[in-house]
């Protein structure tokens, strides 16, 4: 997230407020699995 222009940081911050480092990370595995998922089923992949 070290990337994102601080408008979506802003953003992302009060979206995840009180969730815990672990949790975001759990989050974000969750939604690179379903990206995963996703593109294996479209025959693409994840870049």
């Amino acid at each position: 997230a070290g990337r994102l222009p601080p408008i979506f940081r802003s953003v992302l911050d009060q979206l995840l407020d009180g969730f815990t480092p672990e949790e975001v990370g759990f989050l974000k595995s969750m939604l690179r699995r379903i990206l995963s998922n996703y593109c294996e089923a479209a025959g693409g992949s994840v870049t």
